[in-house]
């Protein structure tokens, strides 16, 4: 049977699937395929694996903020806040206040 390939929309639906489900380490994989589909990943593909990656180690929330402009995503207010979540939820304060300063300094900057 020949199947239709997948687009950024079954992607992200599954990624976020895998976030509801707590299986962050699934969406890291579904996300990693997205290259091998040649499928850019978007803000919502981001949003969902932070969201996924919250269940995880707490590194690999930033790692994924870090890599998101050698992606061309630009972080919107959601991403910033499921990031914060995670190290928050990791007791780790310090990261969490660097995120919040982010996060003004780039609100500052779409104004």
């Amino acid at each position: 049977a020949s199947y239709p390939k997948p687009d950024g929309i079954t992607f992200n639906a599954a990624i976020n699937a895998c976030a509801l489900s707590a299986e962050w380490q699934h969406a890291l994989g579904l996300f990693a395929s997205m290259q091998t589909y040649q499928i850019q990943p978007d803000v919502i593909s981001c949003n969902s694996l932070l969201a996924a990656l919250a269940q995880g180690p707490w590194q690999n929330s930033l790692d994924l903020l870090q890599q998101m402009p050698a992606l061309v995503v630009e972080p919107d207010q959601l991403t910033f806040r499921e990031a914060l979540i995670t190290c928050a939820s990791a007791s780790e304060w310090q990261h969490a206040l660097q995120l919040q300063e982010n996060m003004r300094h780039n609100s500052t900057q779409a104004d």
